[in-house]
């Protein structure tokens, strides 16, 4: 509970109540001793002890693995809205500060969400199944996986970050829009449908969105740019080349995450 506090302001009042209203016997009128008390207490604590550790034996391990597929399902889907921000900056003549500020409060959201789920992942090693276990290990790799993409995106969220963005932006990103368009959709498709298939627990498609394909096609097409040319970059002397070529390179990190989650997603539901 948020309000611990709560429970024992409860549980204060209550023992104060029964000892006011509990010294006559409802059923015969009698008075109770202090020793008859002192038994239908010690039962009465004994009953709620052992339902308490029915409840986190058995039922919180069941709800804790419910929330753990439904919050890695949000987690997938915000991942993909980061990676969508992170392209429309990309897709932007000047970076406001405010901007930066609510991609680096998401990323440090879902940072925090995925340590959550590390801890709800913990709590459901008691849980009772009729068929096999649960799938303990390949959960924890779906959120091993989520913070590596996670940290590949704020890796090259560094090129968005640096001085003469413009020139960048005309330089390589707008030459290349034709091949980074397959790219971005095929990429934030897979995130959607990954997290749906948490969601609904629902079959993935046989085949994901092709994003290595459209990654290759973005590589090779930034290698045939005059920019791109080793004297030209020495010439030039900017070392915002590098830092868009080390962002298209880093798709592949992201590229080869997404397979193998969609991998772990298959494994669980099909």
């Amino acid at each position: 509970s948020k309000y611990p506090k709560i429970g024992q302001i409860f549980l204060l009042t209550y023992s104060a109540v029964l000892l006011n209203t509990t010294g006559i016997d409802p059923v015969t009128g009698k008075t109770l001793t202090v020793v008859d008390m002192a038994v239908r207490r010690g039962f009465a604590v004994a009953v709620g002890v052992f339902i308490g550790l029915l409840v986190s034996w058995y039922i919180w391990p069941f709800t804790a693995r419910k929330a753990l597929r439904i919050n890695l399902a949000y987690i997938l889907f915000d991942i993909g809205i980061l990676y969508q921000k992170m392209v429309d900056l990309f897709d932007q003549d000047v970076i406001f500060p405010e901007e930066k500020e609510e991609f680096l409060e998401k990323e440090l959201g879902l940072r925090l969400l995925l340590a959550k789920q590390r801890e709800l992942l913990s709590q459901t090693v008691h849980e009772p199944r009729l068929v096999g276990e649960f799938p303990t290990a390949v959960y924890g790799r779906m959120i091993d996986g989520c913070g590596e993409i996670l940290d590949r995106l704020v890796g090259m969220r560094g090129g968005i970050t640096q001085a003469h963005f413009p020139s960048l932006r005309q330089d390589f990103i707008i030459p290349i829009n034709p091949y980074r368009t397959p790219l971005i959709r095929a990429i934030s498709l897979t995130f959607y449908i990954l997290s749906g298939s948490l969601m609904l627990k629902a079959p993935l498609p046989r085949h994901l969105p092709d994003a290595r394909t459209a990654r290759s096609r973005s590589v090779d097409q930034i290698r045939r740019l005059p920019a791109c040319d080793p004297r030209s970059v020495v010439e030039r002397g900017d070392p915002m080349s590098v830092y868009y070529y080390a962002y298209v390179v880093g798709m592949e990190d992201v590229v080869t995450g997404l397979e193998v989650l969609g991998g772990l997603g298959k494994a669980l539901f099909g």
